[in-house]
């Protein structure tokens, strides 16, 4: 489950590399699924969606095309705040489950495309990154109903609330790097990840002893030094790989 970023079911070349590597990595009974439109509740991305693709479209065009990086940078920030108000609304605990379910249902249904099949399944593993780990947190529960498989948790550089359902999730693992400054705001903007907030969802998890912490030295959000970088992306493997393990 992508960043903030996502525009398509496409990954951008880091993400891909990283996807690769993964996937090189992984034993021959595990499946990865790529290209899930993290942002949208159907099964289309932005600018194939009926309501809005004229918008998007257009929007898409000016920023691949528009010879002021100014504008490019505006178009890119427009669709940047339009996944942000998705990862709030995942996050409200009024809006939050429509959304969620609604997702979780679409990812249900890309596992059956996909060949999956329930009885022949160990686990389900999400793996989000940056907003797509709020995604994942939201999602998961629904997922282990709607599937009836035991859901798994991941998230690189994840920014993500305390509100969701997460009894019955198994092992939350949080990969995180000490010069990322997004992922530490996000305990700021979301306190009920603070420990002070004993009985919280995130802290229930926490006081059962399901949630694990890694950090990756150097580390950023993104950029040269992000989890998908050169310098980082096998470190991140590598602890994604042992949580599998």
């Amino acid at each position: 489950l992508d960043g903030i970023h996502q525009r398509a079911s496409d990954h951008p070349p880091r993400i891909t590399e990283f996807l690769d590597l993964l996937q090189s990595r992984l034993p021959a009974d595990t499946e990865l699924l790529r290209g899930l439109e993290t942002y949208t509740v159907m099964p289309v991305s932005l600018q194939e969606d009926k309501g809005s693709r004229w918008f998007w479209q257009r929007l898409f065009a000016l920023q691949e095309s528009h010879p002021s990086p100014l504008v490019q940078g505006l178009c890119a920030a427009l669709v940047q705040a339009n996944n942000v108000i998705k990862v709030g609304i995942s996050s409200d605990q009024r809006y939050g489950p429509i959304l969620n379910y609604e997702l979780a249902l679409k990812i249900a249904l890309r596992l059956a495309e996909a060949g999956f099949k329930p009885e022949q399944a160990g686990e389900l593993v999400l793996l989000g990154y940056s907003g797509g780990g709020e995604m994942a947190m939201g999602t998961a529960d629904y997922l282990r109903r709607l599937t009836r498989v035991p859901v798994r948790i991941i998230t690189v550089c994840g920014v993500f609330s305390a509100n969701q359902i997460l009894d019955e999730v198994g092992a939350i693992l949080t990969v995180v790097g000490t010069a990322d400054p997004v992922a530490a705001l996000g305990r700021l903007l979301y306190p009920g990840r603070l420990p002070w907030f004993r009985h919280s969802p995130w802290n229930r998890a926490r006081q059962r002893g399901v949630v694990l912490r890694h950090v990756v030295g150097g580390m950023a959000h993104n950029g040269n030094h992000g989890p998908f970088s050169p310098t980082c992306r096998q470190a991140v493997v590598d602890q994604v790989m042992a949580a599998l393990i």
